[in-house]
This record gives C-alpha cells, structure tokens and sequence, in this order.
C-alpha cells in the first residue's frame, strides 16, 4: 500500500527534483563563472612583458603580463587573479580598458569579449512564496523517545522555496523569520513522500514559476555565450594544436 502511494507520486515528484536540479543558481553561477574564465584563458599570453597600467580593481592597480594580476602598494607586480569568482566582476569594471594594454593581434577580439562579457547577467536567488487562506494542514511523524514516533499536525499559512537551495521546501505558520514557527523539508529524502503526498500540487506551481523566472536569464546569457564562443573559436582550435 504505502510502496503503491510513492509509486503514484513518483512522477510529479520526479519533475520537482528535475526543476530543483534546472534553477540551482548557485550552480548555474559557478558555471556562468568559470565558463567566462575559461573563454578569456584562451587569449593567453595577454602580452609578453609586464605593464603596470593606470587601472585599478577593488583598490589594487591593475598589472598586465602574460595574465592580469592585481597588485597591492606592498607588491612589485602584484598576483595572477588565478580564479573565476573575481574574474567577472573585474572585467565587467575593467575589461574594456585592459584592452589597451594586450598584444595587437587580439586586442579586438579581446576589447570585443569583453564587451560581452559585461552584458551578462548573474544568477542572482531567487524566491517564490504562496499563501495558504485557509491554512494547509498536513499530518506528519516524527521520532519520540528513543523507540517510538508520534503523529504530528502543522498548519502552514505560507510555503516558500528559494532557487539558492532548490531541494528544500520551508513552510511557514507566518511570514516571520522565527524558527520555531517552520517545517523543512528536503525533496531528496524518501521521508519526505508523507508530507508531499498532501502538498506536492501546491508546490509545482512554485517550481515552474522560479524555472520560467530563471529561464529568462540562462536564454539572455546563452545568446551571449555564443557570441563569445565565436570570438574565442579560433584561440581554442590554435591552443587544441600546439
């Protein structure tokens, strides 16, 4: 009987665990991240001799070598700026400028990535909530004691999901941030199939309404992406060469 229930919820909850896993943003802008790093290690070497420009980054001045690197007043020619979660952020600010000071052969490519570059739009969190009127009761079954479980009631006024932590479902007695007045519940624990077998229709309107909000970014900054995958092409097919 209870093997017959999950089976029959299996297919909507399938689909909320593939649109939990779709607007992860956390994810999503690890990966914008890394895949914008990634483009502009392609037009390595920037220049063969170091140059200490008249930019500056985040109160650092701005180096040219063979990669960018920030230096502090202490520094002689500062350090590589060696990951992702920076490297946006400076050449949204800066890109363009450090053009200036490439080698001739890409500075367009480079000056034209940028360009990009700064036209793309970070996955920010984002967070859907719904009011229950009347408030949704659902019955589940916690531990007690040390050999026992008891049944449970809660009354949710509210249910909120946010895109930053997809898999996890918070209803709420208020709006309030108080602890006390929550019920969580992860969307991977097979325990969790009690509780969704009563809220599961409420929560896919969430789902396919934080997916279409997301959406709009990953297709703004797809049409991007293809034009820097454009640029960085032939930089991609000469280093796949060597």
């Amino acid at each position: 009987m209870i093997y017959e229930e999950i089976e029959n919820l299996l297919p909507k909850w399938n689909e909320l665990l593939a649109i939990a896993s779709r607007i992860d943003t956390t994810k999503l802008q690890r990966q914008l991240l890394e895949k914008v790093f990634a483009a502009f290690k392609l037009f390595k070497p920037l220049r063969y001799s170091m140059v200490k420009t008249s930019l500056s980054f985040d109160q650092d001045e701005i180096v040219i070598g063979r990669w960018i690197r920030l230096r502090s007043i202490w520094q002689d020619y500062g350090s590589p700026v060696d990951g992702p979660y920076t490297f946006l952020a400076l050449i949204k600010a800066q890109g363009e400028a450090i053009a200036d000071y490439v080698r001739k052969p890409i500075r367009s490519d480079f000056r034209e990535a940028a360009r990009i570059a700064a036209q793309l739009k970070l996955f920010e969190d984002v967070s859907q909530t719904n009011t229950f009127s009347p408030p949704l009761k659902f019955v589940y079954f916690k531990p007690y004691a040390s050999d026992q479980f008891e049944r449970g009631e809660f009354y949710a006024f509210h249910v909120e999901v946010n895109s930053r932590m997809p898999s996890h479902v918070i209803f709420k007695k208020s709006l309030s941030g108080d602890f006390y007045s929550r019920f969580s519940l992860s969307l991977r624990d097979i325990r969790a199939a009690t509780i969704l077998q009563q809220t599961i229709d409420h929560l896919l309107p969430l789902y396919r309404q934080l997916e279409a909000e997301i959406e709009q970014t990953k297709t703004h900054n797809a049409k991007l992406f293809q034009k820097l995958d454009d640029i960085t092409a032939p930089y991609l097919i000469k280093q796949s060469l060597r």
